[in-house]
């Protein structure tokens, strides 16, 4: 692994692991609002995961969750999740970094890429 520095910081990253998730929410909650803008790791709704010695933690909205599935796989307990992650900041004594997920979902099961791939026009 190559020496992590604050120059990494607003770089977009490529996502595909197994996550933790916290503080899922269910459809139809409507307080999403003020647990987004005010991030706090008991309340909000974030996915996280154990990288090289940091805890990598990324919250999202979950008024971006919009299928009954996506719902269940947030408040899985464990699940994988993949996407463009933005690296918001990175805190070297507490050993955490946040990621802003761009478009963050669930990853193509092994053995569909090409079903995925398969242009339907």
């Amino acid at each position: 692994m190559f020496p992590l520095s604050d120059d990494f910081i607003g770089s977009v990253l490529s996502v595909n692991e197994m996550f933790y998730t916290k503080n899922g929410v269910l459809p139809g909650r409507d307080d999403h609002k003020d647990i987004v803008e005010n991030f706090d790791p008991k309340k909000s709704p974030h996915i996280y995961l154990k990288l090289g010695g940091f805890n990598v933690i990324s919250p999202y909205d979950p008024r971006w969750v919009t299928t009954s599935t996506a719902f269940s796989a947030f408040r899985g307990g464990r699940g994988r999740f993949a996407g463009l992650f933005v690296l918001k900041s990175i805190d070297f004594e507490q050993q955490e970094m946040l990621l802003s997920p761009l478009v963050m979902g669930l990853p193509i099961p092994p053995g569909m890429e090409g079903f995925y791939r398969r242009s339907f026009t």
